[in-house]
């Protein structure tokens, strides 16, 4: 059923097609907002054998309910006179990452950074804490939209009192969080599918490749098992490794020119896989002189943000000198497998030694040239590689899985509440 009206959404379950308009309230009226608070850190009792939880903005993950393992507890003595927030409470985060929010169902402290909601007395009979968990999307995009600054950006509890909350029966309340909770529950369930593949890839990694000190892997295909010792190499020795640069100020040569050369940011890089294929801005011709160009079939290493992850190259473009540019020039690789290689735990752990003691832990030419790598004969990269290749694409498809169902989600959520919310 459809409807035009200001409080009914364009959606509803069949049994509460007639059940007319929600309430509207002001999110004062229906919970209790009070600041969470650290307890002193000098006083190590308070730390020592607790078990309450006391939440911090780590602890909170990015689907809003699912907490980290590495929470940390205080003891009863810890908790000032305010006393205990409430379980079946959620927190809001007001300061910091703005709009960040948990349905907590212990009873438990958190920091400064949040606001604890926890109903009214008089609402807990007609207001399921579920459904109104599903609802702080929409709190936490008012959240966003309403910060005010004085030496940092923040939400405060007298304005969010005044946030408007849509609220239909209980019954209809109830329907709505249980239809949401089972889809939140089916994105959990495919993250954890997630979580397995990217970990069942990691152990690979760490077996396929040889560990420091070795020249064999622990696992290897059986057509390979008596190929004998990898070849051990400085990195610098068999491919062509150079740094990007940058014209400046960048600004002047960026451009909409269709004949403008791709430039290569971080934030181009896919969040699966490993091939750039677009980049988000162009730069004019002119700039070329003070950049570096890139090809396809090129590697390139990122050296600070995103530390030593390599990508590989899908179209030409240029790089600054956040990148730096590896590039198989004596044909000793295949692409897919050296770019495995540049990503192993084993070749990460060199960079971060080599890098020790720098001011600012950045990647460069020379350190990169340094890396030990060692690679067997060209047939066993190419089985390496493509066996790695394909769980990647099991990875992106997985992930893709996921984002497709968080954006039935977000639509979903915008049919189910009155369209005031969605704006």
């Amino acid at each position: 059923m459809t409807a035009n009206k200001k409080r009914i959404p364009k959606i509803r379950f069949k049994e509460f097609w007639d059940s007319g308009e929600w309430e509207e309230k002001k999110l004062g009226e229906v919970v209790f907002l009070k600041n969470g608070y650290t307890p002193s850190k000098n006083n190590s009792e308070y730390w020592k054998n607790g078990h309450i939880p006391w939440f911090r903005m780590e602890d909170i993950r990015a689907n809003g309910h699912i907490l980290s393992d590495s929470i940390q507890h205080i003891t009863p003595q810890a908790v000032k006179g305010g006393g205990l927030f409430e379980a079946n409470s959620i927190i809001l985060s007001t300061t910091a990452t703005i709009g960040e929010y948990a349905l907590i169902t212990v009873n438990f402290l958190a920091n400064q950074r949040f606001t604890c909601l926890t109903l009214k007395c008089q609402e807990k009979d007609n207001i399921s804490i579920t459904y109104l968990y599903h609802y702080m999307y929409f709190i936490s995009k008012w959240c966003k939209r309403n910060t005010h600054s004085n030496t940092f950006e923040a939400v405060s509890t007298s304005a969010l009192k005044e946030a408007i909350v849509y609220l239909p029966s209980l019954p209809e309340q109830q329907k709505i969080a249980a239809c949401l909770s089972s889809l939140d529950e089916l994105i959990g369930l495919e993250k954890e599918k997630l979580e397995k593949l990217k970990e069942y890839k990691k152990g690979l990694l760490q077996n396929l490749f040889p560990k420091e000190n070795q020249k064999v892997p622990d696992l290897r295909f059986k057509e390979f098992q008596n190929s004998g010792e990898w070849e051990e190499r400085k990195l610098g020795e068999v491919v062509f490794i150079e740094r990007g640069g940058s014209p400046r100020p960048i600004d002047d040569f960026i451009t909409n020119d269709k004949n403008g050369l791709n430039w290569v940011k971080i934030g181009d890089a896919p969040d699966t896989g490993n091939i750039i294929t677009q980049t988000a801005k162009k730069i004019r011709q002119e700039g070329l002189s003070k950049t570096r160009e890139v090809h396809p079939g090129d590697l390139i290493l990122s050296n600070s943000m995103s530390f030593g992850k390599p990508y590989i190259m899908g179209i030409s473009g240029c790089i600054h000198d956040g990148w730096l540019l590896i590039r198989n020039e004596k044909g000793v690789f295949d692409l897919k497998f050296l770019c495995q290689l540049l990503g192993t735990e084993q070749t990460l752990k060199q960079y971060h030694s080599l890098a020790a003691g720098s001011t600012v832990r950045n990647l460069n030419k020379e350190l990169v040239g340094n890396t030990i790598v060692k690679f067997p004969t060209m047939l066993e990269q190419q089985k390496i590689a493509d066996f790695l290749s394909s769980l990647d694409d099991l990875i992106t498809e997985q992930t893709k899985k996921i984002n497709d169902l968080k954006d039935y989600k977000k639509g979903l959520m915008q049919q189910l509440f009155p369209s005031e919310n969605v704006s």
